[in-house]
């Protein structure tokens, strides 16, 4: 399997979370910060009054800012919290009747069923999985899969075509696009630079794994 030294994609290989310290910690002192803020400026109101009138009405930074920030912090730590008791639980299912040679988390794929969290692939193929589901919800065997490459969109700010997700082109002209998630136990995509890791990972496998099943 190629990129098997990289750290994360290890993670992905033996369907394990990394340690979420980092990203706790973050999102603590990204919310501790921003209530701490708030609650100093409503204590001065003569600040935000003042604020206000030297910035015009509606662009006053110091209260939109913080709570801007608050609510992004909120977000993130709600999602992930969600998002890892679902993975945890599509992991159990999964261990409990199959053995992967890796696990691709999910935010979204058009495979028939909204609540996918999770493919995983073996020696079969690549397979669905949802947190409630004790076998997969869709099957995609090696012998229909065409091709795996990069889905692209256009992003504006970019002035480019950019990769969103991952595009499986099956047999009779059917097609799968995952959105990717580079890490098991979190609600982010995966960037540009690991989805183009994770298609040549998926590439690899399918060479190694579908020769071995010959």
């Amino acid at each position: 399997m190629e990129y098997a030294e990289d750290r994360w994609v290890r993670h992905l290989r033996d369907g394990t979370n990394p340690r979420a310290w980092r990203s706790v910690l973050g999102l603590s002192i990204l919310i501790l910060a921003s209530a701490a803020i708030l609650f100093a400026e409503f204590t001065h109101p003569s600040f935000v009054v003042a604020d206000f009138a030297s910035h015009g009405r509606g662009r006053g930074s110091s209260v939109l800012l913080p709570v801007l920030l608050l609510g992004v912090g909120l977000y993130f730590a709600i999602s992930s919290r969600d998002r890892s008791k679902s993975d945890r639980r599509a992991l159990a299912l999964i261990r409990a009747s199959s053995t992967p040679a890796f696990y691709l988390p999910v935010t979204d794929s058009d495979s028939g069923n909204d609540h996918v969290v999770m493919w995983t692939v073996d020696r079969d193929g690549l397979h669905a999985w949802t947190p409630s589901s004790k076998t997969p919800v869709r099957s995609v065997p090696w012998s229909t899969l065409e091709t795996i490459t990069l889905a692209e969109q256009w992003v504006s700010r970019a002035g480019a075509n950019q990769a969103y997700a991952l595009a499986i082109d099956l047999a009779d002209n059917d097609s799968i696009v995952l959105r990717c998630r580079s890490t098991i136990g979190r609600s982010y995509p995966a960037s540009v630079t690991k989805l183009d890791i994770l298609m040549r990972v998926l590439r690899s496998l399918r060479r190694e794994l579908d020769r071995a099943d010959k």
